[in-house]
């Protein structure tokens, strides 16, 4: 992401900001094209890679999306994407760090590990 750059110049809250608007823009998930759902996961992957503030409950919010009973195209994209980028942040998933993110980690392994299996 080119303008990310531009972006970690002038933010003075933390990203909390782009947090609270990230958040509005999850709301309307379903609604989005492939394209804009693709950007999402990677302007969050930039996020994450910061530490930029509530990106804990960004994600929680993204896995509450995963549909279980749902093997359609969609729901396996948001799987297969969180599950990367979980892959790519194992640290951020840490149990040391905030509590709402050690609930994330019962959370992650139940949407992708439970909910998917059980409705085949």
């Amino acid at each position: 992401m080119p303008y990310f750059s531009y972006l970690q110049h002038i933010v003075k809250d933390d990203y909390l900001l782009c947090s609270m608007e990230l958040r509005n823009l999850l709301e309307k998930y379903h609604k989005m094209e492939l394209v804009a759902r693709t950007q999402l996961m990677v302007f969050m992957d930039h996020l994450i890679g910061i530490d930029a503030t509530e990106m804990d409950i960004l994600c929680i919010i993204l896995l509450k999306n995963i549909q279980g009973a749902d093997l359609s195209r969609n729901n396996l994209w948001l799987i297969n994407a969180m599950l990367v980028l979980f892959e790519s942040h194992r640290e951020w998933l840490s149990p040391r760090r905030a509590v709402v993110q050690g609930f994330s980690v019962a959370l992650v392994f139940h949407a992708v590990f439970i909910i998917p299996p059980t409705h085949r």
